[in-house]
């Protein structure tokens, strides 16, 4: 699950690394789910011994659909926010991953817990949104204190209960 804090845009933060990856391993995307700041430039890999694509889209406009055979390396530059879809068109269609591109450089993604931290964010009210890919997507109002740790929980209704 993608989470992130809204109305922080334009504050600055540490530095994030500035290259992140999108690999194909085992025939599958590595990392399934990864949030980055928009501008950033995703680079594009295949450590699998087969060929593989990455068929990006951004709703129905396709981005970009890069063919990836073992040897290849493609950097893409992701210029606008929004969640974007990857699958993979050459006989892989179990295979997707999802890259969330951000304006806020405040983000996360939980863990196997659904656990997550986001450091540096500045004390003010801030809306909190969580995204997952099956589940959609939440929003909470927050209130950040200045050098305090905060909890949240959120549930998200079983849709096929």
């Amino acid at each position: 699950m993608v989470v992130i804090i809204h109305g922080t845009e334009g504050i600055r933060t540490p530095s994030r690394p500035q290259s992140p990856v999108l690999d194909n391993k085992n025939c599958a995307f590595v990392p399934h789910v990864q949030v980055v700041p928009v501008g950033s430039e995703i680079v594009l890999l295949n450590s699998d011994p087969i060929l593989h694509n990455a068929h990006a889209r951004l709703g129905s406009e396709t981005l970009f659909n890069e063919g990836l055979p073992r040897w290849r390396r493609v950097t893409k530059r992701l210029a606008r926010a929004g969640i974007i879809v990857v699958t993979c068109d050459v006989l892989h269609t179990w295979m997707s991953a999802y890259i969330v591109v951000t304006s806020s450089p405040h983000f996360a993604v939980t863990d196997r817990k659904g656990e997550f931290i986001i450091e540096h964010a500045p004390a003010g009210r801030y809306d909190l949104e969580f995204w997952h890919e099956k589940l959609g997507k939440q929003r909470r109002k927050i209130f950040v204190e200045e050098a305090q740790t905060s909890g949240i929980e959120v549930t998200f209704p079983c849709a096929s209960c």
